[in-house]
């Protein structure tokens, strides 16, 4: 049932907040700025995701997302003709912002890092 899949993907969203919350932090303290980006790329990912999901209005393949997200299967598309992947919608703007971070940027997400630790 999709209600259950959609618990345990909401939990696994969940826990995968939580953990790169503590790895953060972690990296913070032993100054991983490069590390730090990888990280912010996991939530970045889950976030589109998310947002990705809220976007299908049809609910049987919404359910096909939530199971194979559940079951470790990648995304296809509704046709399943192809994986979905970072070219697909505005998932690559969000990873090219990701990728493209001044080192300004990199100062205030430091800060944010100290922020979090607090």
């Amino acid at each position: 049932m999709a209600d259950s899949e959609l618990r345990v993907f909401c939990r696994q969203v969940r826990n995968k907040s939580r953990e790169n919350r503590e790895a953060l932090a972690l990296l913070h303290r032993s100054a991983l700025s490069g590390t730090v980006m990888a990280v912010l790329r996991q939530e970045l990912d889950s976030m589109v995701r998310c947002v990705f999901l809220l976007s299908v209005s049809d609910r049987r393949y919404r359910k096909r997302l939530l199971e194979d997200s559940v079951n470790g299967r990648p995304w296809r598309t509704e046709d399943g003709s192809r994986k979905i992947t970072d070219r697909d919608s505005w998932t690559q703007n969000v990873y090219a912002f990701g990728c493209g971070l001044s080192i300004f940027q990199l100062f205030t997400i430091t800060r944010i890092g100290t922020l979090l630790t607090r």
